[in-house]
């Protein structure tokens, strides 16, 4: 049965999330789904996704909401676009897909979710733990989000606010969620445990749905003329051990770059060339005592996969991940991936079984991971050959959407049904 389905995001081009939710509004749309992707800010000329219009409300109401967000700490507290939000509607959906809705100037306004829920189906997507929290995407190490924030220890972590109203905005969250009819999405049993310590969230249902993986292009068979040509173009050699480290933002500190650089300079195998890909690469290489390649960074499915399948190993030293969805792309295209154990990572990567895992952050221990790959050809290869099948089983495109259209249906039959 062909449904009508909505989806709301902070932008369709970004990081990890919004590669998500395009991926999933393109299947939809494929298999016959009538769908629309409301953004608060858009970047590309597909025809299904709509930028919601910006409004500016009674006179300087804006104004002062935006002023008290940037002098006071406060998040997301007006948006008369959002508002608005239905008449941005190019259909009336069977069900509302709410994901990231943080960053682009506070596009969205929490309190209006109060009537979004009630009139419509709604399933929201968790991407990090925005929701959870007083403030920020990633705690990281703090536990204050468990118990109502405050004292900020860390007011820059993304988004950032200039002052510690934390334990309010912790507060509003939690009275908006109280008695909100939504049902939450998670990528990884990580999130769904975080979600059950949640005093924001925790009664609330939860069903982990994996991330999606385009196993149709992110794949081991690949044209070898485009993996030769990027070769050749950027000086990698047969005998180059290659490794690579990728995100949109290596400055990121949830990327954990510092420990790359000190794991990447702890390897003691030969010919060892390190492949860079994103913002501040050229800062990064300039800390690393290997021969370093820096490749642009690409919204390019299929350039992305030739820089995965170049790589021996894909190194990811990340402090937080929700799922891990480079390590997931990685994976399917045959390369094994070494990883702190860490957020969702598990749930990719498994037990050891398309990389091999960290614990406690070990530095030393991921180094000499990194060296037993490069040396031992059998163990590669069967680490190779398990991750491209765990990704195909686990990740896929299909498998995704069809879980989420399974959850679409029983909200559909809830929302028909008195409470």
């Amino acid at each position: 049965m062909s449904l009508n389905v909505i989806q709301v995001t902070g932008s369709d081009v970004g990081g990890g999330a919004e590669v998500v939710v395009r991926e999933h509004h393109h299947e939809l749309q494929r298999q016959g789904h009538r769908v629309q992707l409301l953004v608060g800010r858009k970047l590309t000329d597909d025809a299904a996704t709509t930028e919601i219009p910006f409004r500016r409300g009674p006179k300087g109401v804006l104004r002062t909401a935006r002023w008290l967000e940037r002098n006071t700490g406060l998040q997301n507290l007006y948006s008369p676009g959002f508002r608005a939000i239905e008449d941005s509607f190019a259909f009336s959906p069977d069900v509302l897909h709410l994901h990231s809705l943080h960053g682009v100037e506070s596009f969205a306004e929490l309190s209006v979710l109060r009537r979004l829920c009630r009139k419509f189906p709604t399933l929201i997507s968790l991407h990090d733990l925005w929701l959870m929290t007083g403030h920020c995407g990633h705690p990281l190490d703090c536990p204050r989000w468990k118990t109502g924030c405050g004292k900020c220890p860390d007011l820059t972590l993304y988004p950032a606010v200039s002052h510690d109203t934390t334990r309010l905005n912790f507060w509003r969250k939690r009275r908006l969620f109280r008695s909100l009819p939504a049902r939450l999405i998670v990528p990884s049993n990580w999130l769904k445990a975080q979600v059950r310590q949640s005093p924001i969230l925790k009664h609330l249902p939860v069903d982990v749905v994996p991330n999606p993986v385009d196993v149709d292009t992110f794949t081991p068979d690949a044209d070898p003329d485009a993996c030769q040509d990027l070769r050749r173009e950027f000086g990698i050699t047969a005998t180059d051990q290659t490794v690579l480290m990728v995100a949109q933002h290596l400055d990121n500190p949830f990327k954990g770059v510092r420990d790359g650089i000190a794991v990447l300079n702890l390897i003691k195998s030969a010919n060892v060339k390190v492949m860079l890909v994103g913002r501040a690469a050229e800062s990064v290489a300039g800390k690393i005592n290997h021969p370093c390649v820096i490749l642009p960074f690409t919204d390019s499915k299929q350039r992305l996969a030739d820089y995965y399948r170049s790589a021996k190993v894909l190194l990811m030293p990340s402090r937080g991940e929700t799922f891990g969805l480079v390590a997931a792309e990685a994976m399917a295209c045959g390369t094994p991936v070494v990883a702190f154990d860490v957020g969702g990572l598990a749930d990719v990567i498994g037990d050891d079984i398309g990389g091999i895992l960290i614990s406690d952050r070990d530095r030393s221990a991921m180094a000499r991971a990194v060296d037993e790959l490069l040396s031992d050809g059998r163990q590669y290869m069967l680490k190779s050959d398990a991750g491209r099948e765990r990704s195909v089983d686990l990740f896929s495109l299909c498998r995704h959407t069809r879980s989420c259209l399974t959850l679409y249906q029983h909200a559909i039959q809830q929302h028909a049904t008195p409470a």
